[in-house]
């Protein structure tokens, strides 16, 4: 449940982000937008645009601006076969009556054309200019001239109305539009847009009443120069039925005569009476780009948010490739809404909501795993030192005092405090009653005890055989995962300290049987009394010098020390035959390995234990017993015991002989090095036989 509250937070903060539409990710949005149009393919009408621009060929003719209005009127002459001519040009200066009178004259006699207002500052409020009086009143359509830039300051959007003074104007591109179509505007409200008519054709707008340019060539627009077509150089034919934007594109001349749009890549000036035209042709056109409200585009965000949220919580490694994947989701969508629907959804808004849902989720799943980990090593540190050899179940060791240890570091992780390890039951009842049981188990009971220090208690039944009761408290945020954590800790080390403890016990029985054994086959003949253990001890240190594991070496020790055991079925006459044996009394005592393989093979043994058992008679140029092994047929732990039990043999008094001197056994022992004996194991007698020899073998010790 927390995870889900804070998933669905995650995508209100997304969506919420996308709706408050800050201008950094407004910018970004719209230059989104801008690459996303222009990858699409250019819109087309069959209306004929034209732009006549007065630019630097103009002037170097004309002279310096303003130019006689009888210039401009003579020029109006010469597009007098023009269906529609949109003049993008202001009138500001004074002039002579007959001039203001020629140019009204040409704007009447032409019919169609479109003079432009321009929207002024008064500081009293916005107050629309007209063209002087004699022009306003032969002109049938004007338009405002003014123009707004977007957040970013490039023009993106055409704004056909203008409300002055409590009434909507037409801006000069949508007064165009009607004079050349004839068709009526109209405003219309939708489910997601307020859409602006113009006869059958319907364009969505946004919020602040602009239309979407759509992608379109520059290229296609053919310009011409001022002066050429007012010197008769460009055929009048060239403008026949076509609707002609006049404008300047010149610099310096105090005028703003170029806008910055996005076209073809980059960022680049565009001359206003293109820019006029551009607008122009969008409304001509059968549809129009729209764009996802705000409202839309912050339930957009809030699911790619949502979706981010749900990738880092999976916190897995190939979460990144269901990352990346989500990510061209969110980048394809609005591209394939753009191509069939022509409807722009906003995507920098839906991917900052997926990235910084999916970063904080995954940080916070990573502070959480971070946590687990620590739990995690505390748990098998602990685990090692209940499982470790040197566990004895001691007063530090015990596990009460095992919590004691690693309490402090877990309840600096989750703020549980370790308050009892052995509540007696009646305690615990007493404990209740002062307090609501919140939740109850088999296991656990979960009491919120009023004024409580601290306020929450959790009572932990731990496994059967701990004294008592465990009790956690706490005072609040405390998560269930730690929860869990930390009963899982109470839980584990009782069930495993118990458990250990009853093994302990078990394996000191099994030890101590083995050694009744031992020394039931020792009792038979008092001269070999010892003998099992010290060649135990001798294979020990054979074993360690010759780098084995110590998995191998007591494996091999519990062999050495059981390597006898098969005598307990040869008679003591034989054992204790103090004349050299008889053929067949040695062919009895050559029976001792597989007697005791057979004695202990109901005996979970070891492979390696029982080898050694097995084969310490084995020689390795198959002269041994009882199987006749040779070379690599004899187990390493049968080649280590043979030498400890020959040296242990040879060092020890008999009834039938004294114990040799330590240099004869070596020299023996050379002898057999690679023939009888492992090399190896003879080359590490030498370097421990010494010292044991004279530690076990003391002189005048007459039951060695």
């Amino acid at each position: 449940m927390p995870w889900t509250i804070a998933l669905f937070a995650i995508a209100a903060v997304g969506g919420g982000l996308a709706c408050w539409n800050p201008a950094p990710l407004m910018k970004s949005n719209r230059s989104m937008m801008d690459r996303y149009i222009d990858s699409l393919s250019s819109s087309c009408s069959s209306t004929s645009l034209v732009a006549v621009l007065a630019q630097e060929p103009s002037f170097q003719d004309l002279g310096s601006w303003p130019w006689p209005r009888s210039t401009h009127g003579e020029l109006l002459t010469k597009l007098s076969q023009a269906k529609t001519v949109v003049v993008d040009l202001l009138f500001p200066e004074s002039s002579s009556l007959s001039e203001d009178l020629l140019l009204a004259g040409e704007v009447r006699d032409h019919g169609n054309c479109v003079l432009a207002i321009h929207l002024s500052d008064t500081g009293e409020g916005t107050k629309p200019i007209p063209p002087y009086e004699q022009l306003y009143r032969s002109v049938k359509h004007v338009g405002v001239a003014n123009v707004a830039p977007d957040v970013d300051g490039l023009y993106r959007f055409s704004y056909p109305l203008w409300n002055v003074e409590g009434r909507s104007l037409p801006s000069i591109t949508l007064a165009g539009a009607m004079a050349h179509t004839g068709d009526t505007v109209g405003l219309e409200t939708g489910p997601l847009y307020s859409y602006l008519t113009l006869g059958d054709r319907v364009f969505p707008m946004t919020p602040d009443g602009g239309v979407v340019l759509s992608p379109f060539d520059l290229k296609d627009i053919p310009v011409y120069e001022y002066v050429d077509v007012l010197r008769g150089r460009v055929s009048e034919d060239k403008f026949k039925g076509s609707l002609v934007v006049v404008g300047i594109n010149a610099a310096g001349l105090g005028v703003q005569d170029t806008l910055s749009m996005y076209r073809d890549g980059r960022v680049r000036s565009v001359p206003g009476a293109l820019f006029v035209a551009l607008s122009i042709h969008n409304l001509l056109q059968d549809r129009a780009i729209a764009v996802l409200p705000t409202w839309a585009g912050g339930i957009w965000a809030s699911l790619a948010s949502l979706a981010g949220g749900l990738l880092g919580l999976m916190a897995f490694s190939w979460s990144w490739m269901a990352l990346l994947a989500t990510v061209a989701v969110v980048l394809v969508l609005p591209y394939f809404t753009l191509e069939v629907l022509y409807m722009w959804i906003p995507t920098t808004g839906a991917l900052w909501g997926l990235f910084l849902a999916y970063v904080t989720v995954a940080s916070i799943r990573a502070i959480s795993m971070s946590r687990s980990v620590k739990m995690g090593s505390i748990y098998t540190d602990v685990l090692s030192s209940i499982t470790s050899d040197s566990w004895n179940g001691g007063a530090e060791r015990s596990p009460e005092g095992i919590l004691d240890r690693v309490w402090p570091e877990i309840e600096k992780l989750t703020s549980i405090r370790l308050l009892e390890k052995n509540l007696s039951e009646k305690d615990a009842q007493d404990l209740s009653h002062s307090g609501a049981v919140v939740a109850l188990d088999d296991s656990s009971s979960l009491l919120k005890i009023p004024g409580g220090d601290p306020p929450y208690r959790l009572l932990v039944k731990p496994a059967q055989g701990w004294e008592g009761l465990v009790v956690l408290g706490w005072f609040k945020n405390v998560s269930r995962e730690d929860l869990r954590s930390a009963m899982a800790m109470i839980l584990s080390v009782s069930w495993f300290s118990v458990a250990l403890k009853r093994e302990q016990e078990r394996l000191l029985a099994v030890e101590g049987a083995i050694k009744a054994v031992v020394a039931a086959v020792d009792a038979k003949d008092p001269e070999t009394r010892g003998h099992s253990e010290r060649v135990a001890s001798l294979s020990r240190e054979l074993a360690v010098a010759l780098g084995c594991s110590s998995d191998f070496v007591e494996e091999l020790v519990l062999g050495a020390t059981l390597h006898d055991v098969g005598k307990i079925g040869i008679p003591d006459a034989i054992l204790q035959k103090p004349a050299k044996l008889t053929e067949d009394e040695f062919a009895r005592i050559k029976e001792h390995p597989s007697l005791g393989r057979d004695i202990l093979k109901t005996v979970k043994l070891s492979s390696t234990a029982r080898q050694a058992l097995l084969e310490h008679h084995e020689k390795l140029d198959g002269s041994g017993y009882p199987e006749g092994l040779s070379g690599d047929q004899v187990s390493l732990a049968g080649r280590i015991v043979a030498v400890a039990d020959a040296f242990d043999a040879l060092s020890s008094r008999r009834t039938y002989k004294e114990g040799w001197p330590l240099e004869k056994i070596l020299e023996l022992f050379d002898q057999g090095s690679g023939i009888l004996y492992d090399p190896k194991v003879v080359k590490a007698l030498h370097s421990v036989g010494p010292d044991w020899h004279r530690q076990n073998h003391k002189t005048g010790d007459r039951t060695s």
